[in-house]
């Protein structure tokens, strides 16, 4: 039930997706009150007050359950997360009796790990530094490593997008589902695979990845039954350049006799490519080897060719209502399953 105006929650954002902040309000209930922030010259990031209003935040925050929205993604990732530093610190300083942070997308989160000697752990640096701006809670969509959940003694939930996925496949497969398998490309997408085939009764199989470098990886050993003439669905948390599945779908399809190749993704990050500049969502609408490519809008992406989205907000909205009353989250994903 969305709320009522007395129950003091309300929706900010900064520029990384307005559009989805919009659709949390309007299935929330919750008021947006708007935030003027600017690049000036210099690529400081800045709060100003273009309209001569004498305000940077357009209505008061004082006492007031503030859900800050912010998903950063593309050529401007640290310049969203700076803007959510400092917008974060003015919702504070202003009074905000709590400021929780919504960032479906979390950055940084490929680095929860010291993976090189004399590395850092950038996962737990950015953490920190949300806590240190002003923030009390917060909310990922599918982290890719739920160890950045410890690295905060307060409030941080992982929302799984699997209730999402798991519908759109039932839809989609309703005919073919007895001749497919879902199949991991590698052990950190085993999970979820393994959760999705169960849920199904379907087999499973993985894929051994060893990464060469970054956003560069190597498609080894196969275990699992087989795959002639079947259909394979792959869930994957995000993809980012697509490079390593593009080469999997090859394999799939013309090495190991699969039919067709569909991809479920949380996060369609899209990345060009650092070489060729390539858009990734020109690569996969190329591929001959991949049916379909469906991701969340967790990030502001387009239906485009074999890409489809699926909305998030109906699921987060009723997320953030139950997160500000202090009702179960876990019963909703329960529910939403």
């Amino acid at each position: 039930m969305p709320l009522r105006e007395s129950e003091k929650a309300v929706i900010v954002h900064g520029t990384s997706h307005p559009e989805l902040a919009k659709q949390l309000s309007k299935l929330s209930g919750m008021r947006t009150i708007k935030v003027h922030t600017t690049q000036f010259a210099n690529k400081e990031i800045g709060l100003v007050d273009p309209e001569g209003k004498g305000v940077a935040i357009e209505g008061s925050v004082r006492r007031k359950h503030v859900f800050l929205v912010q998903s950063p993604s593309g050529k401007k990732l640290n310049d969203n997360l700076m803007e959510t530093f400092i917008i974060a610190s003015a919702l504070r300083r202003h009074g905000a009796s709590e400021v929780t942070l919504v960032m479906p997308h979390f950055p940084y989160a490929r680095q929860e790990r010291i993976s090189v000697d004399r590395g850092p752990v950038s996962a737990k640096l950015l953490v920190d530094l949300l806590h240190a701006s002003g923030i009390h809670n917060m909310l990922a969509l599918d982290l890719h490593a739920k160890a950045i959940q410890g690295f905060t003694p307060e409030s941080f939930e992982n929302i799984s997008a699997l209730s999402l996925i798991r519908k759109n496949i039932r839809k989609t497969f309703s005919k073919t589902m007895p001749n497919a398998v879902f199949v991991a490309t590698d052990a950190g997408s085993a999970e979820r695979n393994r959760k999705m085939a169960h849920a199904f009764g379907t087999p499973y199989g993985l894929f051994e990845k060893t990464r060469t470098a970054p956003n560069q990886a190597e498609v080894a050993g196969y275990v699992g039954p087989e795959l002639k003439g079947k259909h394979v669905v792959i869930l994957e948390d995000m993809i980012d350049t697509g490079g390593t599945l593009l080469k999997t779908a090859e394999k799939l399809v013309k090495e190991m006799g699969a039919k067709s190749v569909t991809v479920y993704a949380t996060h369609g990050v899209f990345s060009p490519d650092k070489k060729t500049g390539e858009r990734a969502q020109d690569k996969i609408n190329k591929c001959p080897y991949l049916k379909r490519v469906v991701v969340t809008d967790s990030l502001p992406v387009q239906n485009e060719g074999k890409i489809s989205v699926m909305p998030i907000a109906p699921l987060m909205a009723k997320i953030l209502l139950a997160h500000h009353r202090g009702s179960s989250i876990s019963e909703i994903m329960r529910l939403a399953a």
